[in-house]
């Protein structure tokens, strides 16, 4: 089975070493290194080709067209019969390139996610260590065996995953008119498609990003909005895939959130000014703050530039 890894970046110059050092350090190196440099701005270009590594990566440049569009000028350049995407942000461990391609050589014709997890041992604010932390809940709540995915569970990162360049053609690729979901709108495509979707936990990548309070729930306000576009291009999904709901809380519980919509607290978090709280009650009011201003409230304004 030939594979190619395929990375798109956009001005990743300042991550995207690790990644690829990553790489070169694999168990396995038969495999075709593919950069997908989306309109970067930065040195991202330079320092790749600056690197000494094996593989030696293939670097693809174009106009930006988003995450969807790098992911399939990817699949559009390579013959390689199977597909492992990684962000640019993440560490595979060295046996990782290999276990995909274990996995598709007992399950062909299937697609893989796995474990994208941030790593405790690099975690060096209380914030990053509570998603250090709440990530590990998470990946333990999916279980510790490949588990079929379904309708019901369905969970699917691109960030880490995996699957034969045919079945990836077969579904008509990324979405490229979505700027966020699109790993999961793809997954829905597979399933439906007929196709099955794995969620592995052998296989790990670590997920170096590095970010406040601040900037998550910034990040959380743009899942927010590509799941209400996505909710109006397929309303299906909303209704038969038990992901997220977007309804808003009422009542008590919507004056709580209210309470709790203080730019003043993701600034008093990004400074560590909370630490003398007990852990377990930490992190229960750091996922009410995320959860008011990520999503609640998510059009309060945020002070910018707190950490």
């Amino acid at each position: 089975m030939t594979a190619a890894v395929i990375i798109p970046t956009y001005n990743g110059a300042g991550r995207i070493t690790r990644t690829l050092q990553a790489l070169s350090e694999q168990s396995h190196l038969d495999f075709e290194l593919i950069v997908v440099n989306d309109g970067s701005t930065d040195e991202t270009v330079q320092v790749i080709t600056a690197m000494e590594m094996f593989p030696k990566p293939i670097v693809i440049s174009q106009t930006n067209k988003g995450r969807a569009g790098a992911r399939n000028a990817g699949l559009r350049s390579t013959s390689a019969e199977l597909l492992i995407f990684f962000d640019d942000d993440m560490v595979p461990e060295k046996d990782a390139v290999l276990k995909h391609m274990v996995h598709h050589e007992a399950y062909p014709m299937t697609a893989l996610t796995a474990i994208q997890q941030a790593n405790p041992a690099e975690a060096n604010t209380d914030f990053l260590q509570f998603t250090a932390f709440r990530n590990e809940q998470w990946m333990k709540r999916l279980g510790k065996e490949l588990k079929l995915m379904n309708a019901s569970n369905l969970f699917f990162t691109s960030a880490h995953c995996s699957m034969p360049a045919k079945l990836l053609h077969a579904v008509g690729g990324f979405d490229e008119s979505m700027t966020d979901a699109e790993d999961f709108e793809l997954a829905t495509r597979i399933l439906e498609s007929g196709y099955h979707v794995y969620f592995s936990p052998e296989i790990r990548a670590w997920h170096e990003d590095g970010l406040t309070m601040e900037k998550y729930i910034l990040r959380q306000r743009q899942y927010l909005a590509a799941w209400k576009s996505l909710a109006a291009k397929k309303p299906h999904l909303i209704r038969n895939y038990n992901r997220f709901s977007l309804r808003s809380p009422k009542g008590i519980k919507k004056m709580f959130f209210k309470a709790l919509a203080q730019p003043q607290l993701v600034s008093a978090v990004d400074n560590e000014q909370l630490r003398f709280l007990p852990k377990k009650l930490r992190y229960q009011l750091y996922e009410y703050i995320i959860a008011s201003l990520g999503r609640y409230n998510s059009n309060t304004e945020l002070i910018t530039n707190a950490r």
